[in-house]
């Protein structure tokens, strides 16, 4: 399984001084990057094609070469133009704030403040990228940035910083307005060493505060966290009946495609679909943003922040929104995704 190495910063003039600790490395399998590519990449409301729910996780993977546990630079990578290669670089920050808001602070759910349906207000004003309502440690701002560099340029996170230090409350749904517990800038970036380049996150805590006041639409943001799983559990040729059990919880599982195996908690299964849990081609945007405004989904959501999100082996990624995913072999995925395959490689026989 390849491991990320993470960075703390105890303020912005600890990272331009490069006086961070190097934390505990964080497991990263290819189902974690599919899971949290695919939550990362819904915004505003639309439904997505099948190609279009991939397109963001094949981005991520033809970007990363997996060697000696590591994630390096991809050629892909290397060899893409200057505009692709800032989206590249954007998608993977995505991708960091994901995965460690998740893993090192127990958010289940990271909203884009940037959605217009979630009914920002004030808007156009300063704010950061990501909010996530719950963690293990209260509510969290997040702004994320990527680079294919050593380090994301300090200019640049010095303009996360402002963004994320704008904001002094945050109201959402019948909550009162209250101050984030935490503040992160978290970036990703390559470390060069020799021949190598390694994939590394970078937490960096701004420890200020703002402004401005902040309001959103809960139940709008909730809704495009789960629409994407919601669209690939309702396929008409998908089979939900498969049942999997991982760390004392039960999943409906199906075969989504190319080996891919993506499944949801029993309990958020039957809220989600039918009162039989089985989903179908009608489930519509409204209707899931009902169910998941109610009572019954909040309390069960909430209790997501006290599990830990689990990553097995290299091919199964149990993330604490309730949704499981799992890879097939490495052979195959690099078989369909062409990680390591040249084209000089790919000669016609004779």
């Amino acid at each position: 399984m390849a491991k990320v190495v993470r960075f703390s910063y105890n303020g912005l003039r600890d990272y331009i001084s490069g006086q961070g600790a190097q934390e505990p490395s964080l497991p990263v399998n290819h189902a974690t990057l599919f899971r949290h590519s695919i939550s990362m990449g819904q915004y505003a409301g639309c439904s997505t094609s099948f190609y279009g729910l991939l397109s963001n996780y094949s981005t991520v993977m033809a970007a990363l070469k997996r060697s000696h546990g590591h994630y390096q630079i991809s050629p892909f990578y290397v060899g893409e133009e200057t505009s692709f290669k800032a989206g590249i670089s954007f998608k993977l920050g995505m991708v960091a704030a994901s995965i460690v808001s998740e893993q090192v602070y127990g958010a289940p759910h990271l909203f884009h403040l940037n959605d217009c349906c979630l009914k920002v207000h004030p808007q156009g004003g300063a704010h950061p990228d990501f909010f996530a309502p719950a963690s293990q440690y209260g509510s969290m701002l997040v702004e994320a940035k990527g680079t294919i560099l050593p380090r994301v340029p300090p200019r640049r996170v010095s303009h996360a910083v402002n963004q994320l230090n704008a904001v002094k409350t945050i109201t959402y749904g019948s909550e009162p307005p209250t101050p984030p517990a935490i503040r992160r800038v978290i970036c990703s970036s390559f470390s060069h060493k020799g021949h190598e380049t390694h994939l590394e996150f970078h937490d960096i805590d701004p420890d200020e505060e703002g402004c401005v006041e902040l309001s959103f639409d809960i139940d709008e943001a909730i809704t495009q966290h789960y629409w994407p799983w919601v669209q690939i559990l309702s396929y008409s040729y998908l089979d939900l009946h498969q049942r999997y059990t991982s760390n004392g919880l039960s999943y409906r599982v199906c075969d989504f495609t190319l080996g891919i195996k993506v499944g949801i908690e029993e309990e958020l299964c039957g809220v989600l679909f039918q009162k039989n849990g089985e989903p179908n081609e009608t489930v519509r945007y409204d209707a899931v943003k009902k169910k998941l405004g109610s009572t019954a989904i909040r309390s069960l959501l909430n209790k997501r922040v006290e599990r830990t999100a689990r990553v097995h082996d290299m091919s199964i990624s149990q993330g604490l929104d309730g949704i499981l995913v799992e890879m097939p072999s490495d052979g195959a995925l690099t078989m369909v995704f062409g990680n390591e395959i040249q084209f000089e490689d790919l000669k016609p026989r004779r």
